[in-house]
């Protein structure tokens, strides 16, 4: 019996018994090579929540004794003193990712090998592994195109380590393509594509030093004109950080001698004894070989030594912001992170909210609270603004907006894990169970890149509901929403924030045993329910849009269907007219506050 762990249909024995360690191995490209063949797929270990928020509580102890083990060895590596909370902001992003990604893999590999006993599988060859060059690379790695070689590494090292040797049958060479690397800017990665740009970029750094700002601000997912107006309201002591040409790294092969330390730390199960053997590979070169020169330069780049840095999505996988956010930290500025995301406050598990909050002195959120008074501080923010706009009510459209997942999953949350496949199938249901007139109307909005790691969306889409309009998800959703007369959303997340807050015609459908809810939100999820916004099946959802198209705008005014809206608007997707205020109010206590501590 084989068993197959990846796509890479080109190493799978087909001679005998085939066994798939699951749906990600049936890429959409390949199913000439596979569609005929005669195979069994193992059932999705991940497909009972319970089983979802016990991984993410079990990942989130080993991540945190992790932590302590790596920050004396990491200040030992690098003859430093840091603190915890440095690290713990410089490799806690990485960490997150790799513990639950490693975790998955494992516990497929030891089901499947538990089940199936004499089965059989490839291991990549040693000397072909690839150790990534910082926490986004090690995403692009684990999710993206070469996901499949990638993760072969993965499932071949956990085999080594656990010494389930019987299973790891011939040896396989691949490398995996060139991949650029020092794609590290202080803002958005495209921002530096024209020499326009660069040269605003250089400009905002020349005013940046001369002014000298108390805050230096981050992404914020504000839109221009309101970062201007927030920058302007500070008079010069908020400034956005510039953007800063490339950081290449000076090393991108590992050094051995000085990974030679972090197989050595304590492992309390079998897990974590694979995950600590596998660090001297996996872990990125930002962190170990060019962890002096980088922060050496991150600190030339850095225009002031700033009381407050605040930034919304920077903190994961903007790599030169983390080395400045950890650097700034320790030397007692005030972090403040924003909100980034739907499932903050809502979703029962979403271990980044945790891990956001844990080193941040102040987050930001959409309107909700935690309750405790710790951290989280409800703020407006202009995105939600509602939209106005006459033109929706005249329009044909009907957008639905897709959504997309890995094929490997890359973290435990409660979304559709390992169940993409259905998710594409209540779309293909929504679609079908449409009157033909609405069909006509029908503009499928599939996310950036949604094909990057295998799914073939479109291609997908098309083979099972024939032909239709697609938009590739790069024009801004507000715009996209004022010329929509129905708005249908399969997922929940940012889009329905901004569907609803722009109060425009919306019809909401998931599955709720997939996209579970924690106790908190689930009072304002149900009165969406009974207002008839969201539903819990695609031709319930297809139904109440085929109801209300023709006068859509008449519907969503009803009192019932406000009402709710604004319950849920007031409490996750927060809008007021005095936002710019409450920004800055946050922005100069943080500024005090420091000043105060320096005074002590």
């Amino acid at each position: 019996m084989f068993l197959a762990t990846t796509g890479l249909t080109e190493f799978w024995d087909t001679s005998g018994d085939l066994v798939l360690l699951g749906d990600w191995c049936l890429r959409y490209d390949r199913r000439a090579e596979w569609e005929r063949l005669r195979y069994s797929v193992l059932p999705n270990p991940w497909s009972d929540p319970q089983a979802i928020e016990t991984a993410a509580a079990y990942c989130g102890r080993v991540m945190e004794s992790l932590l302590d083990s790596l920050a004396a060895r990491f200040n030992a590596i690098h003859s430093v003193r840091h603190s915890s909370r440095y690290w713990r902001m410089l490799l806690g992003p990485w960490l997150l990712y790799y513990v639950h990604a490693l975790y998955d893999r494992y516990v497929s590999l030891k089901t499947a090998l538990e089940r199936y006993g004499g089965a059989r599988t490839v291991v990549l060859d040693r000397l072909t592994h690839t150790t990534p060059f910082d926490t986004r690379d090690f995403v692009m790695l684990a999710c993206g195109p070469s996901a499949d070689l990638f993760n072969l590494q993965l499932y071949s090292q956990i085999l080594d380590a656990a010494a389930w040797k019987p299973a790891m049958g011939r040896e396989v060479s691949a490398s995996l393509e060139p991949r650029s690397v020092g794609d590290l800017s202080w803002s958005r990665a495209g921002a530096a594509r024209t020499l326009a740009r660069r040269l605003k970029g250089q400009m905002s750094l020349l005013l940046s030093r001369i002014l000298q700002p108390d805050a230096l601000l981050g992404s914020t997912n504000l839109g221009r004109p309101d970062l201007l107006r927030l920058m302007g309201a500070m008079a010069g002591r908020g400034w956005a950080l510039p953007f800063q040409p490339s950081v290449r790294y000076q090393t991108q092969a590992p050094n051995t001698d000085m990974r030679r330390g972090l197989v050595d730390i304590p492992a309390s199960d079998e897990f974590t004894s694979v995950l600590v053997s596998t660090l001297a590979v996996n872990l990125p070169l930002s962190y170990v070989e060019n962890y002096s020169s980088f922060r050496r330069t991150c600190l030339e780049l850095c225009p002031c030594r700033p009381a407050v840095l605040l930034s919304a999505s920077d903190w994961h996988l903007n790599e030169s912001f983390k080395f400045l956010a950890a650097e700034l930290g320790e030397s007692g500025a005030s972090l403040v992170g924003v909100q980034h995301g739907a499932g903050y406050g809502t979703s029962k598990v979403i271990p980044q909210e945790c891990f956001e909050s844990s080193f941040t002195d102040r987050w930001l959120s959409y309107g909700w609270s935690n309750g405790t008074g710790k951290t989280v501080q409800p703020a407006p923010h202009p995105r939600f603004r509602p939209l106005v706009s006459g033109r929706a009510s005249r329009s044909r459209r009907l957008l639905l907006v897709a959504t997309s997942h890995p094929r490997y999953l890359l973290r435990f949350e409660s979304q559709p894990l390992g169940e993409f496949g259905a998710v594409l199938q209540w779309r293909s249901r929504f679609i079908q169970a449409l009157p033909s007139a609405r069909r006509s109307d029908l503009v499928v909005r599939l996310p950036v890149n949604a094909d990057d790691s295998g799914s073939f969306q479109a291609r997908r889409l098309t083979d099972s509901c024939g032909a239709m309009q697609f938009d590739d998800g790069h024009r801004a959703l507000r715009g996209l929403l004022g010329k929509s007369r129905v708005v249908a959303i399969e997922y929940f997340g940012t889009a329905c924030l901004e569907a609803l807050a722009a109060n425009v015609p919306s019809v909401l459908f998931w599955d709720p045993r997939r996209w579970e809810m924690r106790d908190a939100a689930k009072p304002y999820f149900e009165n969406l329910r009974r207002a008839g916004i969201l539903w819990d099946s695609p031709e319930a959802a297809a139904a109440k849009v085929a109801e209300v198209y023709e006068d859509a705008a008449g519907w969503w005014r009803g009192e019932d269907v406000q009402r709710a809206r604004r319950g849920f608007v007031e409490r996750f997707a927060c809008w007021q007219q005095n936002w710019l205020e409450c920004w800055t109010n946050v922005l100069e206590e943080e500024i005090a506050s420091r000043r105060a501590r320096e005074k002590r």
